[in-house]
């Protein structure tokens, strides 16, 4: 399990759970830019994530080019 980014919700403080769909916030882009950069991630053929925005854009990062299947079981 790889939880999802940075949002702004992270950077000031405030609860948003699944209640919210943010995206991510630039800085949480980079910073998992980075970790893609840093660590090898297991090659895999398809990602189970929830359908919040900030999940998908952490696989789409994270696994670029990989098929993903929103789980709705998958929100806090």
């Amino acid at each position: 399990l790889i939880r999802h980014g940075l949002t702004r919700a992270n950077f000031e403080g405030i609860y948003a759970g699944s209640g919210t769909d943010l995206p991510l916030a630039p800085k949480g882009e980079r910073q998992l830019r980075q970790l893609a950069q840093d660590f090898v991630y297991p090659q895999v053929p398809l990602a189970f994530v929830s359908p919040l925005q900030r999940a998908r854009q952490t696989a789409d990062i994270l696994f670029p080019g990989v098929r993903q299947i929103g789980i709705e079981d998958l929100r806090e």
